[in-house]
């Protein structure tokens, strides 16, 4: 179910159609919890008796699922696994709409593109100085890092590639850290390290 949307929300040429998902994966994201921190079901789950190597790998899932999700933390507890869950959801859109949406473009002189096939060069923007204008799609990003012979040019362009969320992708991540380390304190743990394993 989540998964035509996660993609549609990634690849949509159409800014509706991904702020739409981005909508959707939030209503996804409180469902999901609530599914998963319900008691009745967690219970139902725990008293199937799996009919082979498949239904007991299922259940496994299932039960690891409920555990992390919190059903078995006291209410209040579980209240606020479900807060952080939905922070941590409208954290992860930002953090991609940030690498997504960066309309950025670096300017590399004629001699930085040298070895490129004569088919990417013609379909490039220019800049006033005749210089190639290149963003971080894939279609341009990989054939450069693949054919373009001037290291340095390569270089650049792999670190402007690898920074593209910018200085407020570090803040969102440190806010998902800190999200993430509180999460591990419920469950009375010392780090989402001891949380995850």
């Amino acid at each position: 179910v989540e998964g035509p949307v996660y993609l549609l929300n990634s690849v949509s040429p159409d800014a509706s159609v991904r702020n739409a998902a981005d909508a959707c994966l939030l209503k996804y994201n409180k469902f999901s919890t609530s599914l998963f921190q319900n008691e009745a079901l967690y219970q139902r789950v725990l008293a199937v008796k799996p009919a082979d190597a498949v239904e007991t790998k299922l259940k496994k899932d299932l039960l690891d699922n409920f555990d992390d999700i919190g059903v078995s933390l006291p209410v209040e507890k579980r209240a606020r696994m479900k807060e952080i869950h939905a922070q941590l959801e409208l954290i992860r859109q930002e953090f991609e709409r940030d690498i997504r949406d960066n309309k950025t473009r670096l300017s590399f002189t004629p001699d930085e593109v040298k070895g490129l096939p004569q088919s990417y060069l013609e379909q490039a923007k220019r800049d006033d100085q005749g210089n190639t204008l290149l963003g971080f799609e894939y279609p341009e990003y990989i054939p450069f890092m693949e054919s373009a012979g001037n290291e340095e040019a390569r270089r650049r362009y792999q670190f402007a590639f690898t920074n593209r969320g910018g200085a407020r992708n570090i803040e969102l991540l440190n806010q998902v850290a800190a999200l993430r380390h509180e999460m591990a304190g419920l469950f009375g743990l010392p780090s989402y390290a001891h949380f995850v394993t």
